[in-house]
């Protein structure tokens, strides 16, 4: 027997598996947010997982920390949510409450990677909903080091312009490759909400 909904569902027509907005934040704001990580004393290499554990195997990077209500980096960590209200509003409409986890600025090395992870996981990682990968290096200073998207069996680039916000839905597949050469830093946020249902 065929049982139809009385009603159709919304649909999502503008769904994308990952968007961005090139130069969002211009040379002066990335200075500032790749400044946090020169003055942090609070370096630690990257962990994985809800526990914090940490696995080479799987990522390799020296990471520092931002909270979302510091005062300090307030206006630009706001103009992040901002983007991230309007692309949800437009691609996803998934219910959102906002930055709820530290925001992690990252660098990567030479041989530095993440290999292939979803954000979308257990205890925390269950309320992300969006993520957020700002591009904080000149495309030139390294090798390697590419942020991809694991689309059905394509791997799909994201782009390297410095200031570049890459926003997708934390449950993508995703990587970024290891560095060959010179250094790369991104900004990573993820926006949260009520489990998915």
């Amino acid at each position: 027997m065929n049982h139809q909904l009385p009603f159709i569902p919304p649909q999502l027509d503008q769904y994308v598996d990952s968007c961005w907005s090139e130069r969002y934040f211009n040379e002066e704001e990335v200075a500032e947010l790749s400044g946090i990580f020169d003055a942090s004393n609070n370096r630690s290499e990257a962990e994985v997982s809800d526990g914090g554990v940490i696995m080479p195997d799987l990522r390799k990077s020296t990471v520092a920390f931002i909270e979302p209500n510091e005062a300090e980096s307030l206006p630009l960590i706001n103009k992040l949510a901002q983007l991230a209200i309007q692309v949800n509003a437009e691609r996803y409409r998934f219910d959102l409450m906002g930055f709820y986890e530290s925001i992690q600025i990252a660098e990567y090395g030479k041989g530095d990677f993440f290999d292939w992870h979803s954000d979308f996981s257990v205890g925390h990682a269950s309320t992300r909903k969006l993520s957020l990968s700002v591009q904080l290096s000149d495309p030139d200073d390294y090798e390697g080091g590419d942020l991809e998207f694991m689309i059905n069996t394509n791997h799909v680039k994201a782009p390297r312009t410095k200031g570049t916000v890459i926003i997708f839905p934390s449950f993508i597949i995703h990587r970024v490759t290891p560095i060959t050469s010179g250094k790369r830093r991104s900004m990573v946020g993820w926006v949260t909400g009520v489990p998915f249902r």
